[in-house]
């Protein structure tokens, strides 16, 4: 397997590249967290997926300025396990990090910025009728509520609103919607 590994990042010295293992043995949040930190300012999304039971670095991927693209034997990785990515712009999950968390049924779903480290797991009781269909109709409706109450209280409103607190607030509203798991981590 061939990882492709940003510039930025440096492996944690407990890491050993051969194998992918932390040398600590057991999967902790930490050795994540060290990964999305090296990746979190990088001007290019970098995505990748960890085991979620050994801690493993499975795969690395190099992006563009919007997204990642793995190969197929990488997407069948997806299922249970954690991908965690950055996004260069100051912003959440997307809907296509959404739908894809639920097409490829991710265990959990990350993603970093300069400011903030998000995460959706599946929701407590299983997905029972939530689909890719159901979040991206939730997603729709909040996203026009959004632009029809922009609409309403004029430019100044937006002038005013952060992105990353607009894209927050739609996954939040998706969040209650579906019974996805949804966290955000001020850093």
């Amino acid at each position: 397997m061939i990882l492709l590994l940003p510039a930025k990042f440096r492996f944690n010295p407990k890491h050993d590249p051969k194998t992918g293992q932390f040398a600590t043995g057991s999967f902790n949040d930490k050795q994540l967290i060290q990964f999305e930190n090296g990746i979190k300012n990088n001007d290019y999304e970098t995505g990748a997926i960890f085991d979620s039971k050994t801690g493993k670095l499975l795969v690395v991927q190099k992006g563009d300025r919007e997204s990642v693209k793995y190969l197929d034997k990488d997407v069948k990785l997806f299922v249970g396990n954690i991908m965690t990515h950055n996004h260069p712009i100051d912003a959440s999950l997307s809907v296509g990090d959404l739908t894809t968390f639920r097409r490829h049924e991710v265990g959990e779903m990350r993603v970093v910025t300069s400011t903030s480290r998000y995460s959706i797991k599946p929701p407590i009781n299983g997905w029972g009728e939530v689909n890719e269909f159901t979040i991206r109709k939730s997603f729709d409706k909040h996203y026009m509520q959004f632009i029809k109450d922009s609409y309403k209280k004029g430019n100044e409103y937006l002038k005013d609103l952060p992105y990353t607190d607009v894209a927050h607030s739609f996954i939040l509203n998706v969040s209650k919607d579906t019974g996805i798991r949804y966290t955000r981590t001020k850093l």
